[in-house]
């Protein structure tokens, strides 16, 4: 195995502290989702419909485990997953990485250097107000995002997830 490939597994665990992390997903026509997969994955189904989830995470002080809180950066991350399975072996499920945001060039390369999630500079802007989010990521896969984060009751009328 060459050394890229080992540093490219996670080498070493972080730590950092969340500000928000907020996953949305998606329960979208597998038909629409299938052509993102690479041959030997399956789209992860319930029913007719396959899932896609976005994650936009804001950290304070990401570093290495064990190293001071004051060497730590401050990130914003924004993830595109799909769910999937091995064609091979359909008890083991993932997430198939379809693209992986990062507000800073360190980010982004570190990012690169020691993971396989092909990190992209992206500009964003986050306000936070009580129970308001509103999110605005700027680059290729621009999104704007407004979230009330109240606790829900239950899903809305139509949905796959039960609860």
């Amino acid at each position: 195995m060459s050394v890229l490939y080992r540093l490219r597994r996670h080498p070493f665990d972080v730590e950092a502290h969340f500000d928000f992390s907020l996953v949305l997903a998606y329960a979208l026509p597998a038909a629409a989702l299938e052509p993102l997969l690479p041959p030997g994955l399956d789209l992860d189904r319930v029913g007719e419909l396959g899932l896609l989830a976005v994650a936009l995470v804001q950290t304070r002080a990401l570093r290495p485990a064990g190293w001071p809180r004051a060497l730590g950066r401050d990130f914003f991350l924004s993830g595109y997953r799909v769910f999937a399975r091995l064609e091979s072996r359909p008890s083991i499920r993932g997430l198939r990485i379809l693209r992986s945001d990062a507000d800073s060039r360190v980010m982004t390369w570190s990012g690169n250097l020691f993971t396989r999630y092909g990190y992209e500079l992206c500009r964003v802007q986050v306000e936070r107000a009580g129970y308001d989010l509103k999110v605005a990521v700027e680059g290729p896969a621009a999104l704007r995002l407004e979230a009330d984060l109240r606790p829900a009751g239950r899903p809305p009328l139509g949905s796959p997830f039960t609860t």
